[in-house]
């Protein structure tokens, strides 16, 4: 989609034509695919299992309604009377990818890198006929596997002319650091792309088709870096699952066509700890404090950080961190969206001064959005400078 004219990427995905990707419309086997919370692409497959991509980025039917963006219409691959299929794979190792720099962050000590480890695929497609003539069906599987690092690096401020003043370095202008320590946090995904399809055809001029795919996912991820690093991953189940059934049918020597399409669009994105023991609640310090307050959590290898007896800067805070959580992850989600659709649509071509087309249809849709909202724990706290602490309780 990318490659198409007018496209670029946004934060959320590929925008057309000026419109952000917020406001496209993802249609997969006649069926809507858009997220019904936050207009976003739900439901992905890959290039191997796509008969045909269609990109309308302006002057689209009433047909295709309920989009200021972007119509990207996706067909997939069907079985024919010749049996037909591939196998494929991809790998992608660290080692053909320059590392990443640390993002640099004033006011804080922790700064962090993400590098991918690798990312590898081993994928099948098989199409081909149950009964010539009548009856055929085409099925995929690819299990996608992505692991990265997140490096999590602490350094200390430096204050070489003993003023009090942490000093700056000249050519970045962010505050001079000295690295103490460093920690290796990984990241694993785990994506799943499956399409299944029957087509029949019970005449030349009546046919149909049920569709079948989905991307199911599960991340064990980094969740934030500024917490205690032994609780820094949850766990992430999302993606989709959808169901399409179509109906064609031809009349009057090909000059009518009825078309039907019914389907079930359900995507979904639940996080959670990763163990019950991280299912505690979260306290944060939304205030500087040093990053050797919480030397219980963080282990070994930050004694530089310390601003005790043997402090080499003592005028000033060596490692400072802002808004520390030393708990709980605190906000989880766990989120629905479902849309059931059905259209009916009748198109009539009509020979009279040229050709015309002539088209009408019923469709009708019911979305869904449903979000379970909790605290980690079933309550999260903040604490200020001040001393005072103020607690949110959602479970």
């Amino acid at each position: 989609m990318a490659a198409a004219g007018g496209a670029q990427k946004d934060t959320y995905g590929i925008s057309f034509a000026g419109a952000t990707s917020a406001e496209n419309t993802y249609v997969v086997e006649g069926l809507n695919t858009t997220d019904t919370g936050f207009g976003t692409l739900s439901s992905d497959l890959p290039n191997e299992f796509i008969q045909e991509t269609e990109v309308i980025t302006g002057g689209y039917n009433a047909e295709y309604g309920r989009a200021t963006g972007a119509i990207v219409n996706v067909v997939t691959k069907s079985g024919s009377n010749a049996l037909h299929g591939s196998v494929f794979g991809h790998f992608s190792p660290r080692v053909f990818s320059a590392d990443a720099e640390a993002i640099r962050r004033e006011g804080t000590a922790i700064d962090r890198s993400t590098n991918q480890d690798y990312r590898y695929d081993l994928g099948a497609e098989l199409g081909g006929p149950i009964i010539k003539d009548k009856l055929w069906f085409h099925v995929g599987f690819t299990p996608t596997f992505t692991r990265s690092t997140t490096t999590r690096i602490i350094s200390h401020n430096v204050d070489a002319n003993d003023d009090g003043i942490a000093d700056k370095d000249a050519q970045t202008g962010f505050t001079q650091r000295e690295e103490v320590a460093r920690r290796d946090i990984p990241s694993n995904f785990q994506t799943y792309f499956f399409t299944a399809k029957l087509t029949g055809a019970i005449s030349a001029n009546h046919q149909w088709q049920i569709t079948g795919w989905g991307n199911p996912q599960r991340a064990d991820a980094m969740f934030a870096t500024v917490r205690d690093p032994s609780s820094a991953r949850a766990r992430t189940d999302q993606g989709a699952y959808d169901l399409s059934a179509k109906w064609t049918s031809k009349l009057g020597d090909g000059k009518t066509q009825v078309d039907a399409v019914v389907g079930f669009h359900n995507g979904y994105n639940n996080a959670k700890p990763l163990s019950a023991a991280d299912d505690v609640a979260g306290v944060r310090y939304d205030y500087t404090r040093s990053l050797y307050d919480f030397a219980d959590l963080e282990g070994g290898g930050i004694e530089a950080c310390s601003d005790g007896p043997n402090d080499r800067y003592k005028k000033i805070v060596n490692c400072p961190v802002l808004s520390y959580t030393d708990r709980g992850l605190g906000f989880l989600e766990d989120r629905t969206n479902n849309r059931t659709s059905a259209l009916v649509s009748v198109t009539r071509r009509v020979k009279a001064a040229g050709q015309h087309i002539f088209k009408a249809g019923i469709d009708a849709e019911l979305s869904s959005y449903n979000s379970g909202r909790r605290f980690s724990g079933g309550s999260f706290l903040v604490r200020n400078e001040a001393g005072s602490t103020r607690t949110s309780r959602w479970t």
